[in-house]
């Protein structure tokens, strides 16, 4: 899980290999999860012996957001999120993570912005929902993830963005 108070530092990696997840293919064989691994990090102490870092599967949809869909895959096996910092946690309403701690590879990535998708009628976000974050623009999605905590976040507000196109 990724729930803890607003001041809560983890890390999150991710991987295509996933054998308890359900088998679901895209029409050309693709499969539709990705595993994440979550760790809490404190650099004052050590892990008690024993530790097995949280986990969870995103099951991703490609007829919800194409685009997201491409990019979410694409980032995944460059190991993008290998490592990266869940760094807003914002218990009923998301979670997020997405920032390299390496310059070059962020800058890299933010500077290819990809479109907005579609949105589909009818597709509300609800508690465990997975989408890019924006950067208040149109077209500004580059590798922020947030998972909702509740359906349309606490205020009621997730989805209401033309970035916000759930992909998960």
């Amino acid at each position: 899980h990724c729930q803890g108070p607003n001041d809560h530092i983890g890390t999150v990696g991710t991987s295509r290999s996933c054998p308890d997840a359900p088998e679901v293919t895209t029409s050309d064989g693709r499969k539709q999860y990705v595993r994440c691994e979550t760790s809490s990090w404190d650099p004052d102490l050590e892990p008690e012996p024993g530790f097995v870092p949280d986990s969870f599967t995103i099951e991703m949809h490609e007829d919800w957001a194409p685009l997201a869909f491409e990019r979410f895959t694409a980032l995944v096996e460059d190991d993008f999120y290998t490592e990266n910092i869940i760094y807003r946690t914002l218990p009923g309403f998301l979670v997020q993570f997405g920032i390299s701690s390496h310059h070059a590879i962020q800058a890299a990535w933010d500077a290819k912005p990809i479109q907005d998708d579609d949105k589909v009628q009818g597709l509300n976000f609800k508690k465990g929902t997975v989408s890019f974050a924006g950067n208040n623009g149109l077209n500004s999605r580059t590798t922020h993830i947030f998972i909702s905590d509740a359906p349309l976040g606490e205020d009621g507000s997730l989805g209401q963005m033309p970035h916000e196109s759930p992909f998960g």
